[in-house]
């Protein structure tokens, strides 16, 4: 009952003198690059395939979701967020792992992210994605690059997303 009552005096006294309002840092500029991203894209993939790529930002705008689909394939998706002053991803794979990324540098036109750690990785040698770079093209086009390493060895896949109207 004391508990009770201490949470609803703290409640109204946080209430009260504005705690309950977040003060947030302004988001890396990169992440506002990739926010401009909203919206439903497509790519044309080896084989004839489609992939399908929707931005949405989530959280209260703090937060960046890329849901991807590749045809006859598990969906997958993407997070962007801001880390303090770095901007970071984490890629929900349907490899069922979850590489986490760092961006590392910035152009222009580009933004280069590096792996950071991996959770759920079966063993060393298993497949994971460790690295991406978005490259903005100009409203309507952009291009995805990421790093796919298996048993030591990387590859890289390249998809050019063209925006739906």
């Amino acid at each position: 009952m004391i508990r009770a009552i201490l949470l609803t005096a703290f409640t109204a006294a946080s209430l009260a003198s504005g705690d309950h309002q977040h003060e947030h840092p302004a988001p890396p500029k990169d992440f506002t690059r990739l926010a401009k991203l909203l919206g439903h894209w497509e790519a044309n993939v080896e084989g004839g395939k489609k992939v399908q790529v929707w931005f949405k930002l989530i959280s209260g705008g703090t937060t960046l979701l890329q849901t991807e689909k590749f045809d006859d394939e598990p969906e997958m998706i993407t997070v962007y967020h801001p880390d303090g002053k770095d901007l970071v991803l984490t890629h929900y794979c349907s490899a069922n792992n979850q590489p986490r990324m760092k961006a590392v540098k910035s152009d222009e036109k580009s933004i280069f992210f590096d792996f950071v750690s991996v959770t759920n990785l079966a063993s060393p040698d298993a497949s994971h994605m460790r690295s991406a770079v978005i490259t903005f093209i100009d409203d309507d086009h952009y291009r995805e690059e990421w790093t796919w390493r298996e048993k030591g060895k990387s590859q890289a896949v390249t998809m050019d997303f063209e925006r739906k109207k």
